[in-house]
C-alpha cells in the first residue's frame, strides 16, 4: 500500500527526521509500529489529535485516507508525539522560543530518553530496538516518575502527579516552567 510507506515518510518529513546514520528513520519506524492507549479519558483528545494527521497528509496529498487508515490503525506513538510537537509549536510561535515542529519533535523524544536510538545504534545494537519498544511501553503505561521524569514533559518542581496528568496539562505545566511563556492560570 504506497499510501501508508508515503504517509510515514511524510510524518518524518514534519518531524525533521533524516535517513543518514545520526537520523531518526528507524527510531520512527518503531514509534509508529507502536500504539498509543489513553489511560486518562482526556487523553483521547491527544490520540485524535494524532490521527487527524492522517487527514493532513490526505488533504495535501490527495491520498487515499481510508488506505492510510486501514495500514496504519489506531493512533501510533509516532502520531502522537508529532502532534504535540506542532502543538507546541502552536502555543510558542511571536515568543522568544519559536520554532519549527522538527526541533520540539527532537525535544520531546530526548525527554522520552529515545534521542540515543539513531538508526547507526538500532543498525548496529540488537538490544537497542527492544530497549527503544521498553522506553514506549513505560510511557504508555504511564510508569514514569511523579516528575513526568521518562515521560514527555518532565518537570523540576511539580505540583500533582504527572502520571494523573492529561498530557494537555503536562505540556502546558512543562512549557510555564521551561519557557514562561504561558503566564500564570494555564496550567
Amino acid at each position: 500500500m504506497i499510501e501508508a510507506e508515503d504517509y510515514f515518510d511524510w510524518l518524518c518529513k514534519r518531524a525533521g527526521v533524516v535517513g543518514d546514520d545520526s537520523g531518526y528513520v528507524y527510531l520512527c519506524r518503531i514509534m509508529h509500529d507502536y500504539e498509543f492507549e489513553p489511560l486518562l479519558e482526556m487523553d483521547w483528545n491527544r490520540w485524535q489529535d494524532g490521527i487527524s494527521l492522517r487527514d493532513q497528509f490526505s488533504i495535501e496529498t490527495g491520498a487515499d485516507i481510508l488506505t492510510v487508515d486501514q495500514a496504519t490503525g489506531d493512533c501510533t506513538c509516532l502520531e502522537l508525539v508529532l502532534s504535540l510537537a506542532e502543538r507546541m509549536r502552536y502555543e510558542l510561535q511571536d515568543s522568544p522560543y519559536e520554532a519549527g515542529t522538527d526541533r520540539w519533535f527532537m525535544e520531546l523524544i530526548g525527554n522520552l530518553g529515545l534521542d540515543i536510538f539513531t538508526n547507526h545504534t538500532l543498525r548496529e545494537d540488537e538490544n537497542a530496538y527492544f530497549e527503544a519498544q521498553s522506553i514506549l511501553r513505560r510511557f504508555v503505561n504511564r510508569k514514569y516518575e511523579y516528575s513526568g521524569e521518562g515521560g514527555l514533559f518532565p518537570l523540576l518542581y511539580p505540583a500533582t502527579d504527572q502520571r494523573k496528568e492529561e498530557l494537555l496539562i503536562q505540556m502546558n505545566s512543562y512549557l510555564a516552567e521551561n519557557y514562561d511563556v504561558l503566564g500564570e492560570g494555564t496550567v
